[in-house]
């Protein structure tokens, strides 16, 4: 081998030596932002929060609260309300939904006017956007925060309804539950 095969054979390793402990910089720093991700998110635990979920639990008695928004404006929209077996048991026209958060409750009572069996109901909003296309919008349910959890999807909080959502999927926080107990 003569001498610029050997300089040119050290200048690539040398080059590959570099990229390798670029990637191993760039793999701590994604550790280290990851970890402070679920530590600043741990502080959402006992908090009422609105997150993505399109099931709400008619108990018989008391409205159900839910709310909407839609990444993109949608106009025409209308909220659809089904059983499990996805029977439409009311629908509610609410014109244009933004990326604005819109409080909503649902009585219970179908589009007959009678008031429906307690139980698990899905509900869905769709509307049209700018250009006359047909898109769906985002049902938000509240839940309060049991836990947060690092995952492959980087980091799940889990709600005490059973729900395991992305962290970028809450929407609303509220206050602990301690504090709307005792009315601070």
């Amino acid at each position: 081998m003569d001498n610029a095969e050997f300089a040119s054979q050290l200048a690539q390793m040398s080059q590959l030596q570099g990229i390798e402990s670029m990637r191993a910089s760039i793999d701590s720093f994604v550790k280290q932002v990851s970890s402070s991700r679920l530590l600043d998110q741990s502080a959402l635990v006992g908090r009422e929060v609105l997150a993505a979920g399109p099931l709400v639990n008619w108990t018989g008695d008391s409205p159900v609260n839910f709310a909407v928004n839609a990444d993109a404006g949608l106009s025409n929209a209308l909220i659809r309300i089904k059983t499990a077996d996805g029977r439409i048991v009311d629908e509610i026209a609410l014109g244009g939904v933004g990326s604005d958060i819109q409080a909503l409750t649902w009585d219970g009572v179908d589009s007959a006017g009678k008031t429906v069996a307690p139980g698990t109901y899905r509900v869905t909003v769709e509307g049209l956007t700018f250009d006359g296309k047909t898109a769906a919008g985002n049902v938000l349910t509240g839940g309060t925060v049991l836990s947060v959890q690092r995952s492959s999807n980087g980091v799940e909080v889990r709600l005490n309804d059973g729900r395991i959502v992305n962290d970028t999927q809450i929407m609303q926080i509220g206050a602990k539950q301690a504090e709307l107990a005792s009315g601070a």
